[in-house]
């Protein structure tokens, strides 16, 4: 039924006014903010009536994302980034989450022997950007700083380090012997 101001009118007599702003605001969590090509994350919606739907607003890496459930499959392209926008069937709003498509980080060292007391940096390459260093095993009683400085400690020993991209949450693990003394052999 319409009245003369063209709203739809209900059978109790109240006006649609037509869908409203979702309330509360439509948000997106995600488990990671960076991707490394074909990795799968998963998308958590908030907010609104619950009727989400996903879909990719930008598309740079050539990703695949499930409009229902949000898991999102990064593309073959890094060095790009990818929009996921959240809207909900019941109501108005939207939100968006980014998400950079990186390269596997290139960690160097990746192992070797140390003499003991000796110090050297860890050098990070491709990946989000964002590392964090830590030792897993300090046998030798090693240490390590917030921004990779190795030192081996006094004793003989092995130790871990393991290095972990914040954004992507890749990580990686690098065994260092601890040694009396380091002997260079050639090898043919």
């Amino acid at each position: 039924i319409h009245d003369d101001t063209d709203s739809l009118v209900e059978a109790d007599g109240s006006a649609d006014m037509g869908p409203v702003a979702c309330d509360p605001p439509l948000s997106i969590f995600g488990s990671a903010t960076a991707a490394r090509p074909y990795d799968l994350i998963r998308l958590t919606p908030s907010g609104g009536t619950g009727a989400w739907r996903f879909s990719l607003a930008e598309d740079q890496s050539g990703a695949l994302l499930n409009e229902t459930t949000g898991a999102y499959l990064a593309g073959e392209l890094s060095g790009t980034t990818d929009r996921i926008r959240l809207t909900d069937d019941g109501c108005l709003g939207m939100a968006d989450y980014a998400i950079r498509v990186v390269n596997a980080m290139v960690i160097s060292p990746i192992g070797g022997e140390v003499e003991r007391g000796q110090s050297f940096q860890f050098r990070v390459e491709e990946g989000s950007g964002a590392f964090e260093f830590a030792l897993v095993s300090a046998r030798s009683g090693g240490e390590i700083t917030p921004d990779g400085l190795y030192t081996a400690g006094a004793v003989t020993g092995a130790d871990i380090v393991r290095i972990r991209d914040l954004e992507t949450g890749q990580t990686s693990d690098v065994a260092l012997t601890v040694v009396r003394d380091v002997v260079l052999q050639p090898r043919p």
